[in-house]
């Protein structure tokens, strides 16, 4: 009675002995406003205001019992009915009570519940649950004197009871958004406190099944657990993280209202009962499945496009230390194979995040991102595995499958067909979504195998390509791929194998760029049959095309190449056609022609504008001595070419012209008229003391004119001759011979006509004059010798030829000591006035 604080109207009823000792006193009264306190029984305790109160019982002074049989509190909109018995001391009595509380304000929970009974389970619920009514709470009580020695009274049998809740709010966790309107229903004891929620929102999802369970409440390290299953729009879960400190699980997603979709999700959240309560010491388990969502202008990484991700399906399962989340999508209308790790709390040597791209890219998809590029055709597949550490960097790793493609590589002559295999990666670290250092390379195909990494320029832009290797074709090589300002490529190397036939002649190369390669190759191929080693120098090839080659080289080898054009009877300039514009500056230590022979130090330049030589100035050395020189200069409308050399059969060797002649001092001047239709060079050739050997034609020719001597000479050291004097006329791969002739101690020859280079068709005829019979016989006749004769180098006494038909198999007719009217002409080689046509194109 002494905690009732109002005035008090009833009956009592008192049972004494005649020695006037109170055996009970039976009571039953009411009253009206005021106050009712329990500090006696639990300190801390504020006082109730009640608008009225009714009780009855029997209190035993003897027995000190107190029993309580109605207790009747009206607190406005809530009452409380309650029995109770209170036996023993009255500051640690034993005490059972039922109590039940109705329509009790949720915010009023602390003023019931005593800060003694039960401690944690009163500070959290306290501190997290407010609004809203307990429609009906029940609690029982059965404290016995032992008890009160604990200042905190909590086990399962000293308070125990149930409770209906409806439109309350929940405050899970500090931070996050609050779960409203909810209706609940539960049990406790001493020990525990659980509670299901039918009904309720958590933002705007639907909370469709939540329990709370809070147990060891008698304990200091009392923990909670909480279940809940609801659906909704997924950004509302975006807006929780955006607004809790477990930022690096949304780096993504910064914009929640671009975010679309629905979560189910199905999650146990275990969590210690501390009211300052920490995201870290959160324990998070359970499921998600996300269904048709899509973001919009996603941007991952500065140097890539906004990406719009639509029909996102999947599942994740979340981990006390994180989630795995695995489904498909479209992005940017590209299909998707995804899967996403993710470590809150990572382990050493652990990722924060991972992400697993998979997808099969079309030309439609390509369009989509936007890679059009006609060099590859058909599907790729690719891999993007995306690994962030804890300080931010994420690891990239690309992988590449075009085995299913067709790719072309026209500037390197490349190219693969569906079905071969072709793999490519690409490895990189970025912060931020900008690279750091220096991303690798690799690509590995038929004929083709590279990798090396690139060099950026404010972390974004391509600076230069490193090759540790390159293999394409037969090109083996090392080097770099460096991009100036003005477009300009540089380009070092050292290569072991250079084949530079793609580069040359190349028009699928950007006309707008100039590059530049330097550097070394052991063996550089020029083209199929011109091959040249240990080079060093640098090939510039210029915006308009043209090509510069600077440099020294050990080796060049043109065996193949001439031994080819004798096989199949091609001329030297059939390939130079293929040629761009392209000069020629520095030098060759050896230029080897064929097994028996080779050039020497071979320098000078040589500059081809793409139909012609225009300017070359080349020296050389035959084995090491004989020098030969090599000249074309361009006037007015007109190129002068001279060619000099002290071994005049090694330079027709060379030039493939004939294999027949030995020794001999060379000197050609000709002229090319470029104004001309053709082009016609014109010129004289003289060789001066040289022999002749073997020579298949003349040695038909000798033997069908019966000239015994000199075929003799001819299949043994030699023919020897004096001097070949030929003015001709080359056009058209043809070259016309107008009064050549040819004088030697044994024999003298005039020629008229014309060989036809491409197939080697002959068409000559000419004058062949026995010199020997002459000297032997007829120049010792006093004065008929000198009018005959006429003079040194001349003669009376010849043969009449033709020449018809295939180089190889050509047919000659002889009209034999011709006598000629002696006086006549004083010139022997002059006897013929009549030009020879050159060959008919159907001969």
């Amino acid at each position: 009675i002494q905690g009732i604080d109002r005035a008090l109207s009833g009956r009592i009823s008192i049972v004494a002995s005649t020695a006037l000792d109170i055996k009970n006193i039976a009571f039953e009264f009411n009253g009206g406003p005021g106050e009712l306190s329990f500090q006696e029984l639990f300190p801390q305790t504020p006082s109730l205001i009640v608008s009225n109160l009714r009780a009855a019982g029997i209190l035993k002074p003897i027995t000190q019992t107190l029993t309580l049989d109605e207790i009747f509190i009206d607190l406005g909109n809530t009452t409380i009915n309650a029995s109770a018995s209170v036996e023993g001391e009255w500051l640690k009595p034993k005490i059972e009570a039922n109590i039940l509380v109705e329509n009790f304000p949720v915010s009023r929970i602390g003023e019931a519940w005593p800060p003694t009974l039960a401690t944690n389970a009163r500070e959290w619920v306290t501190s997290r649950i407010s609004h809203g009514t307990v429609e009906r709470l029940d609690v029982h009580l059965n404290i016995d004197p032992g008890d009160w020695e604990n200042s905190r009274i909590a086990n399962r049998e000293t308070l125990y009871g149930q409770f209906s809740v409806v439109g309350s709010t929940v405050d899970y966790l500090p931070g996050l958004p609050v779960a409203e309107n909810l209706t609940a229903t539960g049990w406790y004891d001493g020990v525990d406190l659980h509670f299901n929620i039918s009904d309720g929102h958590l933002s705007n999802q639907t909370l469709r099944d939540v329990t709370v369970s809070l147990s060891g409440l008698e304990k200091l390290d009392a923990r909670g657990t909480i279940r809940i299953k609801s659906v909704g729009p997924i950004n509302d879960l975006v807006q929780i993280l955006n607004t809790s400190p477990v930022q690096n699980a949304h780096v993504l997603f910064t914009d929640s209202s671009l975010l679309k979709g629905t979560i189910d999700m199905d999650l146990e959240v275990n969590f210690p009962l501390l009211k300052d309560l920490e995201i870290e010491e959160l324990q998070i388990s359970g499921a998600t499945v996300l269904s048709n969502v899509s973001i919009q202008k996603l941007n991952p990484s500065p140097l890539l496009p906004k990406i719009d991700i639509k029909d996102l399906n999947g599942k994740m399962i979340i981990r006390t230390n994180g989630f795995d989340l695995d489904g498909s999508t479209l992005a940017n209308e590209t299909p998707i194979k995804f899967s996403w790790q993710e470590n809150l709390t990572p382990q050493e040597n652990q990722f924060v995040t991972r992400i697993d791209l998979h997808t099969r890219l079309g030309e439609s998809e390509r369009k989509q991102w936007a890679i059009n590029d006609n060099r590859l055709q058909g599907f790729i597949g690719a891999t993007v595995t995306l690994m962030t550490d804890t300080d931010g960097t994420t690891e990239t790793n690309i992988s590449i499958d075009a085995t299913a493609a067709h790719l072309t590589i026209p500037s390197l002559q490349w190219s693969k067909i569906p079905g071969t295999s072709a793999k490519a990666g690409i490895a990189l670290n970025l912060k931020n979504g900008i690279p750091l250092g220096n991303p690798t390379f690799d690509f590995s195909s038929e004929n083709f195998v590279t990798r090396g990494h690139i060099e950026l320029a404010d972390q974004q832009f391509v600076k230069s390509l490193v090759f540790k290797l390159l293999e394409v074709g037969e090109t083996r090589l090392s080097g770099r791929l460096d991009v100036e300002e003005n477009g300009k490529y540089n380009i070092e190397i050292a290569a072991d194998v250079l084949d530079i036939r793609p580069f040359i002649g190349n028009s699928h190369i950007d006309d707008m760029q100039q590059i530049v390669v330097s550097g070394t190759a052991a063996t550089a191929i020029l083209t199929d049959k011109v091959i040249l080693s240990g080079l060093e120098g640098s090939m510039t090839r210029h915006k308009d095309s043209s090509i510069t080659l600077e440099g020294m080289a050990h080796e060049l080898d043109l065996r193949s190449y001439f031994a080819d054009k004798s096989d199949n009877h091609e001329t030297v300039t059939d390939e130079e056609q293929n040629f761009p514009r392209i000069t020629f500056l520095g030098n060759i230590k050896r230029v080897v022609i064929s097994d028996l022979m080779h050039l020497s130090d071979l320098h000078g330049q040589i500059h081809y504008d793409g139909d012609k030589i225009g300017l070359a100035e080349i020296n050389a050395h035959f084995e090491e001595s004989d020098n030969v020189e090599f000249r074309i200069s361009e006037r007015h409308k007109s190129r002068v070419l001279s060619i000099t050399s002290e071994n005049a059969g090694a330079v027709l060797r060379a030039l493939d012209v004939t294999d027949d002649v030995v020794g001999g001092s060379l000197n050609l001047q000709g002229t090319f008229h470029d104004d001309q239709e053709g082009k016609p060079l014109t010129g004289e050739l003289i060789i001066n003391d040289f022999h002749v050997v073997n020579a298949p034609p003349l040695a038909k020719l000798l033997t069908i004119a019966t000239l015994t001597g000199a075929l003799e000479l001819l299949g043994g050291k030699g023919l020897p001759f004096d001097q070949l004097q030929a003015p001709f006329v080359y056009q058209d791969e043809t070259i016309i011979f107008d009064k050549a002739r040819a004088s030697g101690l044994s024999l003298g020859l005039t020629i008229n006509g014309g060989i036809r280079l491409r197939d080697n068709i002959v068409d000559l005829n000419g004058t062949i004059i026995p010199a020997y019979i002459l000297n032997s016989f007829v120049s010792y006749v006093p004065v008929i010798g000198d009018i005959l004769i006429g003079g040194d180098g001349q003669g009376v006494f010849a043969a009449t030829y033709r020449a018809r038909g295939s180089f190889d198999d050509m047919e000659i007719t002889v009209n034999p000591l011709t006598l000629l009217a002696p006086g006549i002409l004083r010139d022997l080689f002059k006897l013929f006035d009549r030009a020879a046509n050159p060959p008919s194109e159907d001969r």
